[in-house]
């Protein structure tokens, strides 16, 4: 049986005006896969995001999610995302917790709709994934950065997605936190089969967890598994006297 892809990428090619971004990218993410994507600032990340969910459109090649064609995708209930450092924004914002995750299933609901019975389910089993369970009334500007972010991982989920896209989650979130969200990440993938894509400058802590990396570099996209990463990394650290640049 062949394997189905969660993303399809085929000479995807992307230029702000004449300024190209990404260049012939080719790859693949695999259905079930827990993928990091890596690269230096300035390498593409955000072009190749905005590309995903649909906020930008190839110049040139294609690109398909859940097995459909980017241009003509429908399904975006489908795909949840985290983007970067929107735990900071929340430490004054006047909503529930409950409040916060429902907009999750806003395309369900419809916008300033109100959550029946079988949606506030839906909400408590968004936060029982990430471990938040009974913090449905809580303001989530009382909540620490750590729980904040777990609140908006719930908010991703709660439209029960098979592709869950974040953008640096752990930015901005102590060393302790962001490894339990981490394991949290990896136990979800494992547990739940969703599709991960995780775009991280820190690829030495989840090398462990991740099932393949995709490399952002020059335009283009490398795809290689945690193994060689790991080698690269042990390497570099032999030759560099174990300084932590970022890959």
């Amino acid at each position: 049986m062949e394997t189905r892809t969660a993303i399809e990428s085929h000479n995807l090619s992307f230029s702000y005006g004449t300024l190209p971004v990404l260049e012939n990218v080719s790859f693949s993410v695999p259905e079930g896969s827990y993928t990091a994507l890596i690269g230096a600032n300035g390498a593409g990340k955000s072009t190749l995001l905005k590309l995903l969910l649909g906020e930008l459109t190839p110049t040139s090649g294609s690109l398909s999610l859940l097995g459909q064609p980017i241009r003509s995708f429908r399904d975006w209930p489908r795909i949840g995302y985290v983007p970067q450092g929107t735990q900071a924004g929340y430490a004054d914002f006047p909503a529930s917790v409950s409040e916060v995750v429902s907009a999750g299933l806003y395309k369900k609901i419809g916008l300033f709709r109100f959550a029946n019975a079988s949606h506030r389910k839906e909400i408590a089993r968004a936060l029982s994934l990430v471990g938040m369970d009974g913090f449905e009334k809580r303001p989530i500007g009382d909540l620490s950065g750590g729980q904040r972010q777990r609140v908006l991982l719930a908010r991703a989920l709660a439209g029960q997605p098979s592709l869950l896209i974040l953008d640096e989650p752990m930015t901005g979130v102590d060393a302790q936190n962001a490894a339990a969200f981490r394991e949290l990440l990896h136990r979800l993938n494992r547990e739940t089969g969703i599709t991960v894509l995780l775009v991280t400058h820190d690829i030495r802590a989840v090398a462990h967890d991740v099932t393949g990396v995709l490399r952002l570099e020059d335009g283009t996209v490398d795809a290689l598994t945690p193994d060689e990463i790991l080698d690269e990394l042990a390497h570099h650290h032999t030759h560099t006297g174990g300084s932590h640049g970022n890959v």
